[in-house]
């Protein structure tokens, strides 16, 4: 049996993503944001960096597609049907996740960030995600499918994409927070 779910579990999720960026970037400078445990690895303002590019890389297809199929998709349901393989994708993303996988070079944050314009651009984007996901509810999103931005062979309805983004957005901000909890993490 396929899984199910409300626009209000999608809000709830967008709203403890949001509430969990607050926390994690609540009082750091930018000398903090800008730290990295390791020359190879990210640190919060990359991380964070790169959750913008992925969001607004896979926003753009959805929102066109839904633009287009939105007045013949029907009336939505109680609740919208997830896939057997979006599921088990998501459950890949969600932290602490048991397999690394390499960003593709589109979705690499920059090497010069300014941190307080990836802050303010998570803020804006992932409020603007969740008024989609509102206005997109209206209509049975599990009926409107789009290819993946980056695999354009891998289809995912609308339903699909709203949680697979945010389970996306839960493994890097847990990625980030472990930045911030690291032993040698600058106080100051």
């Amino acid at each position: 049996m396929a899984k199910r779910v409300t626009i209000g579990q999608i809000e709830l999720q967008s709203l403890e993503v949001l509430a969990r960026f607050r926390r994690l970037v609540d009082g750091l400078s930018d000398a903090q944001l800008l730290w990295r445990p390791a020359p190879s690895s990210w640190g919060i303002a990359e991380c964070l960096q790169h959750l913008n590019v992925s969001q607004a890389t896979y926003r753009r297809p959805m929102r066109v597609t839904f633009e287009r199929e939105r007045h013949n998709a029907p009336l939505a349901p109680d609740a919208f049907r997830m896939g057997f393989l979006a599921t088990n994708f998501i459950s890949m993303l969600e932290p602490p996740y048991r397999m690394k996988v390499r960003a593709t070079a589109t979705l690499l944050p920059p090497p010069e960030l300014e941190p307080q314009n990836v802050i303010d651009e998570f803020a804006r984007s992932r409020e603007e995600f969740l008024e989609f996901a509102r206005e997109a509810s209206r209509v049975d999103m599990s009926s409107i499918r789009f290819a993946n931005p980056l695999l354009s062979i891998m289809k995912y309805s609308l339903t699909e994409a709203f949680l697979v983004m945010l389970a996306h957005d839960r493994r890097h901000l847990w990625q980030a927070e472990n930045v911030r909890n690291h032993a040698e993490f600058p106080s100051t």
